[in-house]
């Protein structure tokens, strides 16, 4: 009978220490890690992404050239010192980039023919002196708005700052260039002004009157007829 009670004492005492013990996290033992949350889906992650303009450098941000066509107030023109040729048809709510497939982006300086308006010439290398400017390859000339691309030659010339077109020949060009002032003669360019002394050209304009004479502000003309 001693032992039975014994025994009853024994299991009574040891309960609630068993219920105890089942509540209390042994020692060392990690505290419980949340679960993770769900991870979004890489669509919804791109959604949330903020753009920004980086570059492609300080030369990619500059204007070099802007020219319209006369009477056409939609049709423009534009050469980035570092980012080719744009144009618009629509008054500047949309551009494209016409001369993106040629061997420099480098622009210097454009010009139409009066008489065609279509008959386009690009001068590439920046024509504004200083520490990023890359030089160009020469000049292009583009019979049919910037569609397609004809190398015209002076592909050493390195800067261009100015196109001056005949206004009644399209094909008698000046070209402002670093110190010199280029004109075309059949098939080639020669120098039409010489000024060594000067660094470049920053200005030229056609004599009215004349096809086959301008006149620089400072630095150096060239002229050329295609042929």
């Amino acid at each position: 009978m001693f032992r039975v009670r014994a025994a009853l004492l024994a299991v009574i005492v040891a309960t609630p220490l068993t219920g105890q013990g089942r509540n209390k996290r042994p020692k060392n033992q990690p505290p419980a890690v949340a679960p993770a949350a769900a991870v979004p889906a890489v669509g919804d992650s791109l959604n949330n992404i903020k753009f920004r303009n980086l570059g492609p450098s300080v030369g990619g941000g500059r204007v070099a050239a802007v020219v319209g066509v006369p009477g056409d107030r939609n049709v423009y023109y534009v050469g980035a010192a570092a980012g080719g040729v744009w144009k618009t048809m629509d008054g500047g709510d949309s551009w494209d980039a016409v001369f993106k497939d040629q061997p420099t982006a480098s622009i210097g300086a454009i010009g139409l023919a009066p008489s065609n308006p279509n008959v386009v010439w690009v001068g590439t290398g920046e024509g504004n002196p200083r520490n990023d400017v890359v030089d160009g390859r020469g000049v292009f000339m583009s019979p049919d708005g910037g569609k397609t691309w004809q190398a015209m030659g002076l592909g050493d010339v390195g800067q261009i700052s100015r196109i001056v077109i005949d206004p009644a020949n399209p094909d008698i060009v000046f070209v402002a260039a670093l110190g010199h002032v280029w004109a075309p003669n059949p098939g080639r360019w020669c120098r039409a002004i010489r000024a060594c002394c000067l660094p470049a050209c920053g200005s030229l304009c056609a004599v009215p009157g004349s096809s086959s004479r301008a006149e620089p502000r400072a630095g150096s003309t060239a002229r050329r007829t295609a042929g």
